[in-house]
C-alpha cells in the first residue's frame, strides 16, 4: 500500500524527534557531569594538606564484589540513609588538570536538604561566595562586590543537573545513576566504592569515571573523583559530616542587604535594584 506525502513526513518528524531527544539525554549528561565538577570549584593555588585527600585510592589491582554483593551493599546504602532528611559537611576540593603544574583548590561548607530540595554553598576560600540552589531559582551572592544573581533553576541546566546528581547520591538512590553508567563496586578502607563509567560513547570523549565514597557505617559519601581522558582530575573530599544538623528557617533563602546589587534573571525587565 502507497505511503502518502503526508503520512511520510509524519514518520520522518517523529524519526527526528525521537533522535533529537536522544541527543538532548546525552548533551544534558555531559552538562550534569561538567557540572559536577564546577559547582565546588573557585580556584586557589593548591599547597599540600591532608583534609584535601580522598579516604581511599582505587588500584588497578583491586577487584569488584560479585553481582550479588552489588545488590546487597547498594540497598544497604539506601536503607541506612532512610532516615536522613539533610546533611551539613565541610568541602574541599581539589582539581589536577593535565596543562598545569600545580593543582587548584577551593574549600567552603555545604549543607544539603532531601524536601524539599535545597543546596547551601559556601566558598570561604579564596572568594567569598554564598550559592542558594532551591526548587526554583538559584542564587549565588559574593559579598565583597555586593552583587547576586538569580536564576531561574529550570533554565540553568548545570546548576539543575548538580542538584539531581547529589540527590541521587546523598540519598542513595543509586538506581537514576545506572540508567547512565556501567557500576562497579568495591570494598576498601571501610568504604563502599563505586565506580561509574559512561554508558554513552559520546560521554566518554569528557568522561572516564567518577568515583563516589560512601562511608560503611554511615552510608554518607565521603568524597568524589572524577577523572577525564586528557588526565584531568577534580577530587572532593567531605569532612566534619553531620546528619540531620540543626538549621534555621533562613539556611536557604538568603536576605540581602539594601546596597547589594542584584540582578534577577527571572524578571528579564527587571534586571538590576
Amino acid at each position: 500500500m502507497a505511503i502518502s506525502k503526508k503520512e511520510l513526513f509524519s514518520l520522518w518528524n517523529r524519526s527526528r524527534k525521537k533522535v533529537y531527544r536522544r541527543l538532548m539525554r546525552t548533551i544534558r549528561l555531559a552538562i550534569l557531569l561538567a557540572a559536577f565538577c564546577l559547582l565546588f570549584t573557585t580556584p586557589a593555588v593548591a599547597a599540600p594538606d591532608s583534609k584535601f585527600s580522598l579516604p581511599a585510592q582505587l588500584l588497578d589491582s583491586d577487584t569488584a564484589v560479585s553481582p550479588d554483593d552489588k545488590i546487597k551493599l547498594t540497598r544497604r546504602i539506601k536503607d541506612l540513609l532512610s532516615g536522613i532528611d539533610a546533611v551539613s559537611a565541610a568541602v574541599y576540593q581539589t582539581k589536577h588538570l593535565a596543562m598545569l603544574k600545580k593543582a587548584i583548590e577551593s574549600e567552603g561548607t555545604v549543607i544539603i536538604r532531601k524536601t524539599p530540595r535545597a543546596l547551601r554553598w559556601e566558598a570561604v576560600r579564596p572568594e567569598r561566595t554564598v550559592t542558594i540552589i532551591g526548587e526554583k531559582t538559584i542564587t549565588i551572592y559574593k559579598p565583597i562586590e555586593k552583587e547576586a544573581d538569580i536564576y531561574d533553576i529550570e533554565a540553568n541546566i548545570a546548576a539543575k543537573q548538580s542538584m539531581a546528581f547529589f540527590s541521587s547520591t546523598m540519598w542513595g538512590d543509586i538506581s537514576e545513576l545506572e540508567k547512565k553508567f556501567r557500576t562497579e563496586i568495591y570494598l576498601k578502607n571501610g568504604l563502599i566504592i563505586y565506580r561509574l563509567i559512561p554508558i554513552s560513547e559520546m560521554v566518554l570523549r569528557y568522561l572516564t569515571s567518577i568515583v563516589i565514597y560512601f562511608n560503611d557505617s554511615t552510608g554518607i559519601p565521603a568524597g568524589f573523583e572524577l577523572t577525564t581522558p586528557k588526565g584531568d582530575k577534580y577530587m572532593t573530599s567531605l569532612r566534619d559530616v553531620k546528619k540531620n544538623p540543626p538549621f534555621d528557617i533562613d539556611t536557604f533563602s538568603l536576605k540581602l542587604p539594601k546596597e547589594v546589587w542584584v540582578r534577577d534573571h527571572t524578571k528579564p525587565d527587571e534586571n538590576n535594584r
